[in-house]
């Protein structure tokens, strides 16, 4: 089954709603991803454990900042965190009684 739109084919109007959907979606999709990417602020372990844990740097080092999974990348040598990651890691391995 065939249906025509204005002289144009099942396929050609396809093809021009998904051309439609590009144009709206990509622009919002790209500006997501580049605020998550590039406006994510890095912590230093200084930062992460007095604004965030709120703890001694013996108890960050010892119960967080060293534990397998916890989100951190290196510049320079030095170790930097992600703040919304960190906070994410913090929810998923939050327990409850």
């Amino acid at each position: 089954m065939e249906i025509h739109f204005d002289g144009q084919t099942t396929e050609e109007f396809f093809q021009w709603m998904a051309a439609k959907n590009q144009d709206v979606t990509l622009p919002i999709v790209k500006e997501t991803v580049e605020e998550s990417l590039f406006d994510e602020e890095l912590l230093t372990r200084k930062e992460v454990f007095k604004r965030i844990l709120n703890c001694s740097v013996d108890t960050a080092d010892k119960y967080y900042l060293y534990q397998p999974g916890f989100p951190y990348c290196e510049r320079g040598g030095e170790r930097l965190y992600p703040k919304k990651a960190v906070e994410k890691w913090i929810q998923k391995n939050t327990k409850y009684n």
